[in-house]
C-alpha cells in the first residue's frame, strides 16, 4: 500500500502544470481530457488499460523441463481451441500439453491464487466477450510455451503465456436485472450474479485478468434464487 501511495504522489507531481516541463505541457492537455470525466478514483488503475507492459504478468521462464506437467485434457482442449481462434501463427494440432503449474502469479504487486489455496484471492473479474463484466473463480493457473512460426533463418521462435482456468457465475437473467441495487453504482459497488456456475470452465489469458472482487450472499425479495454480490477490488 505504501508503494502505491508513493506511485499516486509521483504522478500528482507530474500533473501540476507549473512543475512539467514545457516539452511535455501538450501531453498534459490529452491526459486531461481522457481523464477528467472520471470520478471513481481509478484514475491510475484507467491509465493502466491503455498500456499492455502494464498488464504483463510475472513469466519470466524459471523452472526447467523436468517442472513441466501434463495439463488434465479438458485444460489441454480449451488451450488448443483458445490457439486455434486467438493465434493464427501456432498449429494447435501440434500444441505441446506439457504447462508448468502454479498455485499464485502476480501482476502489480496483486496475488491472484488457484481457489484450493485462497477462495479470497481466486475471485476475480475478467473480461468476458465483448467487453462485458464478468465474475469467476480461478480453478487453476498454468503458464505454457508454444513454438508459433520459424523466421526468415528457420528458427523457431517460441511465447510463453499463462492461462487461467476460471469457474464462471452465472449473471442474472435480464427479468431480474432491474432488482439488482447495486447496477447503478456497478463500477465502485459491484453487480448481483447467481449464485450458481455455468457448467463446464473457461480458459482467459493475462490480457483478460482485471482484478479481485469480494464476495457476499445475499437474498433479495423479488428474485427467487440465491446470489452474490461481487465487489470491486481494484487495488492500483
Amino acid at each position: 500500500m505504501l508503494d502505491r501511495f508513493c506511485m499516486t504522489q509521483k504522478l500528482k507531481c507530474l500533473l501540476v502544470p507549473r512543475e512539467m516541463p514545457p516539452e511535455v505541457e501538450e501531453l498534459l492537455e490529452e491526459w486531461e481530457a481522457m481523464e477528467t470525466k472520471d470520478i471513481r478514483g481509478t484514475l491510475l488503475s484507467d491509465s493502466f488499460s491503455y498500456n499492455e507492459s502494464f498488464q504483463m504478468l510475472e513469466e519470466v521462464v524459471t523452472w526447467s523441463d523436468h517442472e513441466l506437467s501434463i495439463l488434465p485434457p479438458p485444460w489441454y482442449h480449451l488451450l488448443k481451441q483458445w490457439v486455434l481462434d486467438n493465434d493464427i501463427t501456432t498449429d494447435s494440432n501440434r500444441l505441446s500439453a506439457s504447462a508448468f503449474m502454479r498455485k499464485h502469479i502476480k501482476r502489480l504487486g496483486e496475488t491472484f491464487r488457484i481457489e484450493e489455496t485462497s477462495s479470497l484471492d481466486a475471485h476475480i473479474y475478467y473480461q468476458g466477450p465483448n467487453n462485458s463484466l464478468c465474475a469467476g473463480t480461478i480453478l487453476g493457473i498454468f503458464t505454457h510455451t508454444r513454438a508459433s512460426y520459424e523466421d526468415s533463418a528457420g528458427d523457431k521462435k517460441t511465447k510463453t503465456e499463462t492461462f487461467f482456468i476460471v469457474k464462471q457465475y452465472k449473471p442474472l437473467p435480464p427479468t431480474y436485472q432491474k432488482y439488482d441495487p447495486y447496477a447503478r453504482f456497478s463500477a465502485v459497488a459491484g453487480s448481483l450474479y447467481r449464485d450458481a456456475n455455468f457448467e463446464g470452465d473457461l480458459l482467459i489469458n493475462g490480457n483478460q485478468l482485471l482484478y479481485h472482487f469480494a464476495l457476499g450472499r445475499i437474498n433479495i425479495p423479488q428474485i427467487p434464487f440465491s446470489c452474490i454480490v461481487a465487489l470491486p477490488m481494484s487495488r492500483t
